[in-house]
């Protein structure tokens, strides 16, 4: 367990909870992962773990959280749409193993929750800075049924082995995206 005398910094003892994390995911669910083991392997004091985090699940949500900023909201800073879901599937697919144990976590602090909350939140901010009215019912139908099946086929690509490349990814889920979207997306695509 941790030395008294180290101290980490808080996106130092981010980093050490999410690679072990990871370590540990890659051979096993979320719910199989003790948390005591995740904090040896961290090398992080409870105390210290429980001042940043309500518990394992938090710590996955926030650290997927941080993939996300990283990848799809990175259009808000001027990024494409296209380059920011080839980066995000390139880090699903060079952590399959990873992503196949956090999808399979269930109830409150569900990962497929997490990600469908945040892709929302994005993508409805993007949809009404270019006139598209949320307040309409038709609109907010096509944005929740796309965003679901998106990440429907997400899940499953993950599940079956993420065997299709990130381009082929992103060509089908553009493809699927009803035109109301398309058109604001457009605007963001390369």
């Amino acid at each position: 367990m941790e030395n008294s005398t180290v101290n980490y910094n808080t996106d130092e003892l981010e980093y050490r909870c999410f690679e072990a994390l990871v370590e540990m995911m890659k051979t096993r669910d979320l719910d199989k992962c003790p948390t005591a083991e995740l904090l040896e392997r961290a090398n992080v004091s409870r105390s210290s773990f429980y001042r940043h985090y309500q518990d394992k699940y938090d710590l996955l949500n926030k650290s997927y959280d941080k993939l996300l900023d990283h990848t799809f909201f990175t259009v808000n800073e001027g990024y494409s749409y296209k380059k920011t879901f080839l980066q995000l599937y390139t880090v699903l697919q060079d952590h399959s193993d990873f992503f196949r144990h956090a999808f399979n976590t269930g109830g409150q602090n569900s990962l497929k929750d997490n990600i469908l909350s945040r892709m929302q939140e994005g993508m409805k901010g993007m949809l009404q800075e270019h006139g598209v009215s949320m307040n309409d019912r038709y609109n907010r139908y096509l944005l929740s049924g796309y965003l679901n099946g998106t990440l429907e086929i997400t899940y499953e690509w993950i599940m079956n082995g993420a065997q299709e490349s990130p381009d082929t990814m992103l060509r089908l889920v553009y493809a699927l995206m009803p035109e109301e979207i398309r058109t604001v997306v457009a605007l963001y695509y390369m």
